[in-house]
């Protein structure tokens, strides 16, 4: 009898490392929301991202929303160039190729998650309402 490995309960996110690659994804999930969280390539335990890897297969399921992450390094001037990251952690939403916009000075507590919630939902709506 063979086994399989176990699965992953709360796999990480899938990382993109390019607009390009946040474009496409965009363009292969037309009816969704692409919610991009900048971030560090390891987040402490607890901060949004972590608590977000948590709750987000969830809300995928019950809202027109895929989740991604980019990394960002404090000398890697690719994203500041390309969308002005400037602090850690920015989530930026994406549809049809474009940017719908962002949530950004962050302060990873509880009432930043219902806020990133509420901003994904709404996105949700507007697409849904095209």
């Amino acid at each position: 009898m063979t086994t399989s490995a176990p699965k992953e309960i709360h796999p990480k996110l899938e990382v993109l490392d390019s607009l390009e690659a946040i474009y496409k994804k965009s363009k292969e999930n037309p009816t969704k929301v692409i919610a991009v969280i900048f971030g560090r390539q390891f987040p402490d335990r607890g901060s949004l991202e972590t608590r977000l890897v948590w709750w987000r297969h969830d809300f995928e399921k019950n809202n027109e929303v895929l989740f991604y992450k980019a990394v960002c390094a404090r000398s890697d001037s690719k994203w500041k160039d390309a969308l002005q990251i400037e602090t850690l952690p920015t989530i930026v939403f994406f549809h049809h190729e474009k940017s719908l916009g962002r949530l950004d000075k962050l302060n990873e507590d509880k009432e930043d998650e219902k806020i990133v919630k509420t901003t994904i939902i709404d996105h949700c709506k507007k697409i849904v309402a095209k």
